[in-house]
């Protein structure tokens, strides 16, 4: 995806204006992607914005996760070696964007560290980050919304401004400020669950929802079996022992290829789908037997029909015979 990483004016036989700009970050519940509103705000006659071109086919496709662009009226200059310049016939400009955070770095303790620049882009002149030309910014704001399932660690500019809390809400405030770094860092409200599980070597990640450990189907069940295996009691007791004296939820996810049962199996099971919801029966059934509350437990069974990988080859089907164990607080 284009990332748009630069800014700049061009002045059109006028004085210099205040300038003013604001990024709005609304993070989405993965914490890797996120809804971005941008807005500069000043009394030029004309305002560019600079593209890195990367692999980009044709000027357009820098906007293809854009879902809003004012004013819709606009020009693109593409004589630069690097950059495609989106050329708006006003001082003012607004966006609303889809995008994948860049930079991002997820962090054994689960802690989410963003940075807004890669630490080694600039443009010609030198600039980076958030930037103006050939004035600073006569006010930037710099705003993060959070979702409910995370919350802030710290948060850091190489430019002085004012930071502001506010419930979910952390903003930025500086005046008279460019080339700004930012750099934020934030963790699921289950993050210490996810370095607890990362350090008993169960493979965890940060769900939409709280953190997920996925189990594959060999680890737990012999083949065409809803039976744990010795083995897979002794995983599951791991998972358990790592989540002691937490009041947390645990949906047992049961998942299968879309390989069609047969014989003994479809007798037995049915369909895919019973298969999954007997493997995560006997999940359930095991937690509770070493001391998980009932009513901490849940079932959902998905058989083929959320795969990870694909089922056109072994390897691929294996990884979509699976345990799921979502954790939410």
């Amino acid at each position: 995806m284009a990332v748009l990483i630069v800014f700049t004016l061009m002045l059109v036989g006028i004085t210099l204006s205040q300038v003013v700009r604001e990024e709005i970050v609304f993070l989405n519940e993965d914490g890797k992607s996120s809804i971005v509103y941008s807005s500069t705000r000043s009394g030029f006659s004309s305002y560019n914005v600079w593209f890195l071109r990367d692999d980009i086919k044709k000027p357009e496709d820098h906007l293809r996760d854009y879902l809003y662009v004012y004013p819709e009226r606009y020009d693109w200059n593409t004589k630069d070696e690097r950059y495609d310049i989106l050329m708006f016939p006003e001082g003012s400009y607004a966006f609303l964007k889809y995008q994948k955070l860049a930079n991002l770095e997820i962090r054994d303790d689960g802690v989410f560290v963003y940075r807004n620049w890669d630490g080694k882009t600039k443009t010609p002149e030198g600039h980076y980050g958030y930037w103006n030309s050939p004035s600073n910014y006569t006010r930037f704001a710099y705003v993060w919304v959070f979702p409910k399932n995370f919350e802030i660690v710290s948060y850091e500019s190489n430019r002085k401004g004012k930071w502001v809390i506010r419930h979910n809400t952390l903003a930025y405030y500086g005046s008279n400020v460019n080339d700004l770094v930012f750099t934020i860092r934030y963790k699921p409200v289950t993050a210490d669950i996810y370095a607890k599980l990362k350090q008993s070597g169960a493979k965890v990640k940060v769900a939409d929802e709280g953190v997920k450990v996925e189990l594959q189907s060999r680890l737990l069940f012999p083949t065409g079996s809803s039976e744990l295996s010795d083995e897979g009691k002794k995983v599951l007791r791991r998972i358990v022992k790592s989540l002691e004296d937490r009041e947390l939820k645990l949906i047992i996810e049961g998942h299968t290829d879309n390989k069609p049962l047969r014989g003994k199996l479809k007798e037995k099971y049915g369909s895919n789908w019973g298969l999954s919801a007997a493997r995560a029966l006997a999940v359930i059934e095991y937690m509770r037997s070493i001391g998980v509350p009932e009513d901490r437990l849940e079932l959902r069974a998905y058989g083929d029909t959320k795969p990870i990988a694909t089922n056109d080859t072994e390897e691929g089907r294996a990884k979509n015979r699976r345990i799921e164990v979502l954790i939410l607080k």
